[in-house]
């Protein structure tokens, strides 16, 4: 184990430069898409692309993930606050809700849960089209895989992030609003937990957490599922090195993330 923990470390820098030039090809294909190069048309596959890509990795979890959060609602109010307040500490429960569970604990539990159901599905779909033959189609017409390939589910995968965030957050706090009369909670009360426990600069660090988040997952996968040999017993083999993959670059980035605000 600690020697492949060594190995993974050593090759982060390596993993890195091949990320880099992924979102580089990328990025010069939208720069040619701009420029003219390729029909406008082009605009309305991507368009269909990337909200494919949203309703796979978003919205068909958003019932299971509204589920989870009423849940949590009742943990917070009646175990958490509940709890605190039972023992005379329930000053202690705001600083628990902002830096604890929505700085920290939030951002790192939904891209486990969307990565969980995205990363080995986008690899699948990728390599799939490289064994057979789909990619090769596409360049001998002139067509761009960065940008029918790799973008639309990087860019669906970022928006699939930051909107089940908003709507996790949204009905968490519904959720406490129903379940407070139940633990003798006025709304008052918890209109101002929340007023204390949201903040700006928290929302601005965990946008910045999600973006870095989802870029990993999308960029990983595809990579992945692009650079796979042409033999379809390598599917599953890709699908969860790049799951393995993802989870290290996540948990490495999560650490230095809490480096930074903590301890600097």
């Amino acid at each position: 184990m600690i020697v492949q923990l060594g190995r993974t470390l050593l090759s982060l820098p390596e993993w890195l430069g091949r990320l880099i030039f992924l979102f580089l090809d990328m990025f010069s294909a939208f720069y040619v898409l701009l420029t003219g190069h390729y029909q406008w048309s082009l605009f309305g596959r991507l368009r269909k692309q990337i909200l494919l890509q949203v309703w796979y990795t978003g919205v068909q979890i958003t019932p299971l993930l509204s589920l989870i959060a009423v849940g949590l609602g009742w943990t917070l109010m009646g175990v958490g606050f509940g709890a605190l307040r039972t023992v005379g500490a329930e000053g202690l429960f705001v600083p628990i809700l902002q830096y604890g569970l929505i700085g920290e604990g939030l951002p790192l539990g939904l891209t486990l849960t969307l990565l969980a159901r995205s990363s080995t599905a986008v690899t699948a779909d990728v390599a799939s089209q490289v064994v057979n033959g789909d990619l090769d189609v596409m360049r001998a017409h002139g067509m761009s895989v960065p940008l029918l390939i790799t973008a639309p589910r990087i860019v669906g995968i970022l928006l699939s992030f930051l909107s089940v965030f908003g709507v996790f957050i949204g009905v968490l706090v519904g959720s406490t609003f129903l379940w407070a009369p139940l633990f003798d909670i006025s709304n008052t009360q918890i209109r101002q937990l929340w007023l204390s426990g949201f903040a700006l600069s928290d929302f601005r660090w965990i946008g910045i957490k999600l973006t870095t988040f989802a870029l990993l997952v999308g960029s990983i996968s595809c990579y992945k599922g692009l650079h796979i040999r042409r033999d379809i017993r390598e599917l599953p083999k890709a699908s969860s090195q790049a799951v393995i993959l993802t989870l290290s670059a996540i948990f490495f980035t999560d650490g230095v993330f809490l480096f930074i605000r903590w301890f600097t």
